[in-house]
């Protein structure tokens, strides 16, 4: 039962994502990070977003730790251009994206429960030609 609620939240998750990315317009930033209090059981992204990348796509990762470096599971992320993909944070603290190379912006769609920005920045960008990009978080007060 615990299965099907934790599976149940991260289908309305992803569900409102998608919405909102469907409706491309910009969102104000949030005052605050949005919780997620459990890590939802499925944590792989549809097979169309997994498959191995051809030569002309890449292979983007995004690494969540807290400020020691321990990796941070559950953590919600999505890379945006003109549309956004939403993955989700493993056991590593890695979510992997297989996307054309290109700008992608990436922010946070939830935050794991007791973790909060370093600062202010909510969103992050690669860095010039880099496809890996790692994200400290801190933990809440």
């Amino acid at each position: 039962m615990k299965n099907l609620k934790c599976l149940l939240a991260f289908v309305l998750m992803l569900t409102l994502a998608l919405s909102l990315c469907a409706c491309g317009g910009e969102e104000a930033p949030a005052a605050e990070a949005p919780v997620v209090t459990e890590a939802p059981a499925v944590t792989e992204a549809p097979a169309e977003e997994t498959a191995a990348p051809t030569e002309a796509e890449g292979g983007y990762t995004v690494t969540v730790v807290d400020e020691t470096g321990n990796p941070i599971a559950g953590a919600m992320v999505q890379l945006c251009k003109d549309a956004c993909v939403p993955g989700m944070t493993d056991a590593e603290g890695v979510a992997k994206f297989s996307l054309p190379e290109d700008e992608y912006k990436v922010s946070f769609l939830a935050l794991p429960a007791g973790y909060t920005y370093v600062n202010e920045t909510q969103e992050f960008h690669f860095a010039d030609g880099s496809m890996e990009l790692t994200i400290t978080l801190k933990a809440a007060e």
